[in-house]
């Protein structure tokens, strides 16, 4: 009996530990499910949360304002910061006057800021372009004086030789046919051969590129240092690492040859279907009414962007405009249009801008005030 009695108890132990067990196990599931249903019912906001998420140009409004359309650029006329001067300046400048012993003032001629010629020579001033040192000069024994004029971009030529200008020195560019030579920028030549990669300053040869259009390639740039476009009758090519390009790695894709332009922005370009930056296409920007603005800005038909093209919520492109902007060292921040009052990429909560005005910073805290407050920065203060 006592056998029995034993079993029996031990039977009922193991069904209420299996019960136990499954209740834990139920529990454990029913919390799972949850949380998963909580997580779906919410749409993962928690984790999604991306603000100012711009809406796609065909549910916007587009503006019809005086917005600039497409321009083209004159792709011959790019500054290559040489400095004025006059061809009858026959001196070299520096803290102290260097002289020439070997001048001939009465056939001195000025060709740039740092080469001078007469009827015997040529001479190159001496510079360090890491410091201020403009002290000394030296004569180009190669040259001839006759022929010797100014390319663009540090190149120089006389009928025999291509010459580089270095700062403390000259290079004479090797394998290149003289006469048919044509300086494209500060990195890039061609002739009648070949086009070439140049980083003459670092070292003594010029890399061939292939694959390109000789007659037809150039860079698109309208600043000296603006070298990460090109074209050629075959496409557009970016650049990204300035160094030797290939048509297979370097084409822009559905780029247009004739209407793609460079901006006043490093990086930036468009052509008459999109805007470009570091050679992508900026997604849902109107590439034919994009303008690059002062202090920051971008805007289009559909509304005005700060840098990274973050869309300024309820932006109107056609009043927006900087508050007492003079340069980008003498402007306090603010801008405006018929909506609101912005403070860089910032809105200026409850500002009124039609009474808004800026004023001079006190203490190095930036302000500015409207009919009903004072304002530092994006914040307002209580008059």
């Amino acid at each position: 009996m006592n056998l029995l009695s034993n079993m029996t108890k031990m039977s009922k132990w193991k069904e209420k530990k299996s019960v136990g067990k499954n209740k834990r196990i139920l529990i454990g599931m029913t919390a799972i499910i949850m949380i998963v249903m909580v997580i779906i019912l919410f749409n993962g906001s928690l984790f999604k949360r991306i603000p100012n998420v711009q809406k796609p140009i065909s549910v916007r409004t587009k503006k019809v304002c005086n917005i600039s359309t497409l321009k083209t650029v004159d792709e011959n006329k790019v500054n290559d910061d040489q400095p004025a001067f006059s061809p009858s300046d026959c001196s070299f400048s520096s803290y102290q006057p260097i002289i020439i012993s070997e001048l001939d003032r009465a056939s001195c001629k000025r060709v740039s800021q740092y080469f001078i010629k007469d009827k015997n020579y040529v001479y190159k001033q001496q510079y360090d372009p890491g410091s201020s040192d403009y002290s000394s000069y030296i004569i180009l024994k190669e040259a001839n004086s006759d022929t010797f004029e100014n390319l663009k971009f540090g190149y120089f030529k006389d009928k025999t030789h291509i010459f580089y200008d270095t700062g403390e020195g000259y290079v004479i560019v090797k394998k290149v046919d003289v006469n048919s030579t044509q300086i494209l920028s500060t990195h890039y030549i061609k002739d009648r051969n070949g086009i070439y990669f140049s980083q003459l300053y670092k070292s003594s040869e010029i890399v061939p590129l292939t694959g390109f259009d000789i007659d037809t390639f150039k860079p698109i740039q309208n600043t000296q240092n603006y070298e990460q476009y090109f074209k050629d009758k075959k496409g557009i090519y970016y650049n990204r690492d300035l160094g030797v390009l290939s048509p297979e790695s370097s084409k822009i894709q559905g780029a247009d040859i004739h209407s793609f332009i460079v901006l006043p922005q490093y990086l930036l370009a468009k052509d008459r279907n999109n805007v470009y930056y570091e050679g992508k296409i900026v997604p849902d920007i109107d590439a034919q009414t994009f303008e690059v603005l002062d202090g920051g800005y971008y805007k289009d038909a559909y509304g005005v962007y700060v840098r990274g093209f973050t869309p300024l919520p309820n932006s109107d492109p056609c009043t927006f405009q900087l508050i007492g902007y003079k340069n980008q060292y003498e402007w306090l921040g603010y801008a405006k249009d018929v909506n609101q009052v912005y403070y860089r990429d910032s809105i200026v909560e409850g500002a009124d801008p039609a009474t808004f005005q800026a004023k001079e910073p006190e203490q190095g805290v930036y302000g500015g005030f409207d009919k009903y407050f004072q304002y530092q920065g994006k914040y307002r203060i209580n008059k």
